[in-house]
């Protein structure tokens, strides 16, 4: 059941429709969700073939000007490789993943990130969403199932997206990194600490009012974009969980195939968990 879907691997095919039946008994009662956002929810790539996460969404629409571009390439430049270091130890990468963030926040604040730049970057539906992103979010509406945003994008951009699709819906919950606007919508701070790729963990608090809505949910769909990412499970409660992972770098398939319960191809979409909607609507 589900497992025979074009560009989706099931880890571990003997295992698989038992989780689904654990699922179904609870029905969509018994169900919450846990998702990151960029590259998830979002199409990895926009149609010109641009990365699409929050960041490099504002990066590439140069709407901050070309010394923004200049310093946050610098900024990339540096960091990116200790991100994807596989020798440092971790408390040593989460330390300059904190650095990097705050440095690009600082530099968000200091060349003007506003509410009219969110709305002149989102015109015309320029993010887009991953296929089926936006009737996935729908029916978890309906059916008043909570949904956790856990990213460590800009939650300004998130909730102006999901605001313009009238999908900011009660049952929708946020936790990301947030820039406070003063009276004329210009960006003056940002919340601390910011979330990073590697301490969505940390943010227990910021998802307070999720975990209080799901308390007598025990099944725990989880989608995330990164290995990191399977990590969101600890935020909450739960008895039975299916982890979908989005593949965005095939030279990671073997490692998101010892992490997640299901993996989907680059640039797949939302229809395996739309189809487990299905299952137990």
């Amino acid at each position: 059941m589900l497992a025979n879907q074009k560009g989706v691997t099931i880890s571990n095919p003997s295992r698989w429709p038992r989780k689904i039946e654990r699922f179904q008994s609870s029905r969509v009662q018994g169900l919450k969700v846990i998702s990151d956002w960029d590259r998830t929810l979002t199409a990895p790539h926009s149609t010109k073939g641009l990365d699409q996460s929050t960041y490099s969404f504002l990066y590439n629409s140069n709407l901050l000007g070309s010394q923004f571009r200049y310093e946050s390439k610098s900024l990339y430049d540096t960091y990116r490789k200790i991100e994807l270091s596989s020798e440092m130890q971790e408390s040593e990468k989460c330390a300059k993943m904190d650095e990097w963030w705050s440095a690009q926040f600082d530099l968000l604040i200091e060349y003007g990130f506003s509410d009219e730049l969110i709305s002149r970057l989102l015109e015309g539906d320029r993010l887009t969403m991953r296929e089926g992103a936006w009737a996935f979010l729908k029916r978890l509406s309906k059916n008043g199932v909570p949904i956790l945003v856990l990213s460590a994008g800009i939650a300004n951009v998130i909730e102006a997206q999901l605001r313009l699709h009238g999908a900011n819906t009660p049952n929708l919950h946020i936790s990301a990194n947030a820039l406070s606007m003063n009276q004329l919508g210009i960006a003056t701070d940002h919340n601390r600490p910011l979330i990073h790729t590697l301490n969505k963990t940390s943010y227990v608090p910021r998802s307070g009012t999720f975990s209080k809505a799901t308390s007598n949910r025990p099944n725990l769909l989880l989608l995330g974009d990164t290995v990191e990412d399977v990590r969101m499970k600890q935020v909450t409660s739960y008895a039975n969980t299916i982890s979908i992972g989005f593949l965005c770098d095939s030279n990671l398939h073997s490692q998101f195939i010892d992490a997640y319960d299901a993996v989907v191809a680059p640039d797949g979409s939302l229809e395996i968990v739309n189809r487990l909607l299905d299952t137990i609507e």
